[in-house]
């Protein structure tokens, strides 16, 4: 058995481990001797490619909505949209500053403890053990038992949680198995245990420019030219694999055709953003968290928005320019979220005796009753278990 073998072995059977550094700080990708060597440290050939989409899996990407009705719940409006059911667009200043709020709100939703268990009390689910169980269960659905990166993507998600650390997770996400196509339906096992740690990685929050690539039909384009002309603005519905290396993104674009284009997407981050996630080694002590760190990964999680500020035509590409549209956290409207989904689910007194769907809207007495109707009840609790 030559060493080429040896190699292949170790890498996509016994699943060694890709980040160790030797006493030079360099990992055996670095170290390898040869492209052949470094050849197996790519994705296997024929894997899906994660920085270019044919135009079925673009819509995965974004999700749409369009004008916001009467009632405060945005409709879907065919006559601007087709039936481009993948882009999130929001028109007016008002749907834009509602959205940032809503996702403020997740984020502070995830982010604190309190919070999420007062969403636990009253609504139920999200203790820890709720969310580990159900990242391990995704596991076995679609990776099992009998995948050779099985006991990888369980180890992974064990320290995750062990440890109370991130990065784990993010491996997780990167290695080539079932787990990364089944995201693309349901985020929330691999999103929520993300989330709720995303200030521990503040060091590799991405301010720059990623590419991604896609394959699209005139009708998967008419989505994106309506947010560039409304000056609208679009989220991202699941995760997405860019890269920092413009010619990883366009690898697989191939030629265009008469039924699709090839778009290039070109991500800006003004600064640092903490849905953009840089993958890659950044020093001895933060080493790269892809298992295939040629791709230079910048990851992007559920929940980023950002605006169409340019579309170009090239003769064999068309480039969309994104620019993102930072977020902070806010416990206030995560508390927001909480009222909004408590009243949906038709639970109780506060939301009566406020009379609003929007706490924002509630006058201050509406909002004090709120609180001490939940300081009464549940605060107690809360702050209790969470100690």
């Amino acid at each position: 058995v030559g060493q080429t073998e040896i190699v292949h072995l170790l890498l996509h059977e016994r699943g060694c481990r890709r980040d160790l550094l030797n006493r030079y700080d360099l990992t055996a990708y670095e170290e390898a001797f040869s492209d052949e060597i470094r050849q197996l440290f790519h994705r296997p050939s024929g894997s899906r490619n994660r920085f270019c989409d044919e135009s079925e899996r673009a819509g995965s990407a974004f999700k749409v909505t369009t004008k916001m009705g009467e009632d405060g719940i945005f409709e879907d409006d065919y006559g601007s949209f087709g039936y481009d059911k993948w882009l999130v667009g929001y028109e007016t200043s008002e749907e834009i500053e509602l959205i940032k709020s809503k996702v403020a709100g997740e984020k502070g939703l995830a982010q604190t403890s309190v919070a999420r268990t007062l969403y636990r009390k009253l609504l139920g689910g999200w203790s820890d053990q709720d969310v580990r169980e159900q990242l391990n269960s995704a596991i076995d659905k679609h990776v099992t038992v009998a995948h050779s990166q099985y006991e990888k993507c369980m180890s992974l998600a064990a320290q995750a949680f062990t440890k109370e650390q991130p990065e784990p997770l993010l491996r997780l996400y990167t290695l080539e198995t079932p787990f990364y196509g089944a995201l693309a339906n349901d985020t929330l096992p691999l999103a929520t245990p993300l989330f709720k740690s995303l200030d521990k990685l503040q060091c590799r929050y991405y301010q720059g420019v990623s590419f991604r690539g896609l394959r699209m039909t005139n009708a998967n384009l008419h989505a994106y030219k309506w947010a560039w002309k409304n000056k609208g603005a679009i989220l991202t519905r699941t995760f997405s694999s860019t890269s920092l290396d413009q010619r990883v993104a366009e690898m697989f674009l191939g030629p265009r055709t008469d039924e699709r284009w090839c778009v290039l997407m070109i991500f800006h981050f003004k600064q640092k953003c903490d849905t953009a996630i840089n993958l890659g080694r950044l020093s001895a002590e933060l080493p790269c968290m892809s298992e295939y760190e040629h791709e230079e990964e910048v990851l992007l999680l559920p929940w980023t928005l950002f605006t169409v500020s340019q579309i170009e035509k090239e003769s064999d590409k068309i480039i969309i320019h994104l620019q993102n549209i930072p977020v902070d956290m806010s416990l206030w409207s995560g508390v927001n979220l909480i009222h909004e989904r408590y009243k949906r689910v038709g639970l109780g007194q506060p939301i009566d005796q406020i009379g609003t769907d929007n706490l924002d809207n509630a006058s201050f007495w509406n909002r004090m009753r709120f609180f001490f109707y939940m300081y009464t009840n549940v605060i107690k609790e809360c702050v209790s278990d969470s100690q």
